[in-house]
């Protein structure tokens, strides 16, 4: 039973980092995020 908890958490915690919303460290992904939109707000104001 504590095997099947500790892959459900894990399971948890990757799609929770994958979307930003894992609380206890900022991954390379949310940084992935924010460059692409920032990127996707700069372009937009340029071309308004």
């Amino acid at each position: 039973m504590v095997v099947a908890g500790a892959r459900c958490l894990k399971l948890h915690r990757i799609l929770l980092i994958i979307v930003g919303l894992w609380p206890y460290q900022k991954s390379f992904i949310w940084q992935i995020q924010a460059v692409f939109f920032f990127g996707a707000y700069c372009c937009m104001l340029l071309f308004q």
